[in-house]
């Protein structure tokens, strides 16, 4: 069976075509350009996990699961495997018995997490916790 490929849309696919109807002017940030980051981090359990990886630097499965509480262990296997994809998560196995493997956030899960900040700050002042 034939493998679908879908093509990412870049920003500068965006912004070729005609102006964003959800701006005011050429200046304003396109909310579009948040679209793949929705689609990788929008479910309820991504954020946690990079908050939670980033807060301890490097995690395994059992930790990350115990810190985390109330996440089953198929959810959090498949959120670190679309994390890891998505290039925000590193994973690294140890050829040992019985088998470790650690998680840490990449270079562009780092930055992530520094951009996320502003928001934590926000929501820690409110009482929607």
């Amino acid at each position: 069976m034939k493998e679908a490929s879908f093509r990412r849309e870049t920003v500068a696919d965006i912004t070729r075509r005609s102006p964003c109807p959800l701006v005011r002017s050429p200046d304003d940030p396109c909310p579009h350009v948040l679209k793949g980051v929705i689609n990788v981090i929008g479910d309820k359990w991504s954020i946690l996990v990079i908050g939670t990886v980033g807060n301890f630097r490097t995690l395994r499965f059992l930790q990350l699961k115990g810190k985390l509480g109330g996440i089953s262990p198929k959810t959090l296997a498949g959120t670190l495997r679309k994390l890891e994809k998505a290039g925000l998560l590193r994973r690294r196995s140890f050829n040992e018995v019985p088998p470790r493997v650690e998680y840490s956030l990449s270079k562009d899960g780092r930055a992530l997490r520094t951009a996320m900040t502003p928001l934590l700050r926000w929501a820690t002042g409110k009482d929607h916790a």
